[in-house]
């Protein structure tokens, strides 16, 4: 039984439909093709654990439910407008990586994925971030660069599990008091955006 199968490097429009009858695979890539979509029958790969569609045209995300295996997605440098809002049901999901992608926001559910440890979702048109992500209490990095946030959201100083965050290359004019309550963070990139003045206070 196929368990990984890569398709990286070709200049694959389409995945057909017989790609649900690999039921085994754990590790399915098909980076740096000319994708447009995903059949909806991925959802059929229950054991599916490792995708990596980065570098594609891809529009948007079928709207599966059955991802309940997968740890690692990578949907990066795509013309993503949204993520499905199913995602809720990939309870296993551990890394996100949906950069140069044009999502204007990132779905309620994901506050609900709990084993999340990793988020990019730099070079977007991000204004903002769903409430729900406080209950990411294993979220170790948030990488925000690039976006056109205007301010601190309110949600990462009740991040407190982060050890990383990055939201350089916005639009923030200045950092909240609140935000040294991510009193894990050891790592903060807050360049190149319209601050005035440091946050009252540093850890």
């Amino acid at each position: 039984h196929l368990t990984s199968l890569s398709l990286d490097g070709h200049q694959i429009q389409d995945l057909t439909y017989e790609i649900g009858e690999l039921s085994e695979l754990l590790r399915f890539t098909a980076a740096n093709n000319q994708l447009l979509n995903l059949p909806y029958e991925l959802g059929a790969l229950r054991n599916v654990e490792y995708l990596d569609f980065s570098h594609n045209s891809i529009n948007n995300f079928p709207n599966v439910h059955q991802l309940r295996s997968l740890t690692f997605l990578d949907a990066s440098y795509n013309l993503m407008s949204a993520l499905p809002l199913n995602i809720r049901r990939w309870t296993a999901l551990r890394t996100l990586k949906v950069t140069n992608n044009v999502l204007q926001t990132l779905p309620e559910p994901l506050g609900e994925l709990e084993r999340l440890t990793f988020i990019d979702a730099s070079d977007n048109r991000l204004t903002a971030l769903p409430g729900s992500i406080k209950h990411l209490t294993r979220l170790g990095q948030l990488h925000l660069k690039n976006n056109s946030l205007t301010k601190v959201p309110a949600v990462v100083p009740l991040l407190t599990t982060l050890a990383q965050l990055s939201l350089s290359g916005n639009r923030i004019l200045a950092l909240p008091p609140a935000l040294c309550l991510c009193t894990g963070v050891q790592t903060l990139d807050v360049s190149y955006n319209f601050l005035i003045a440091p946050p009252a206070e540093t850890h």
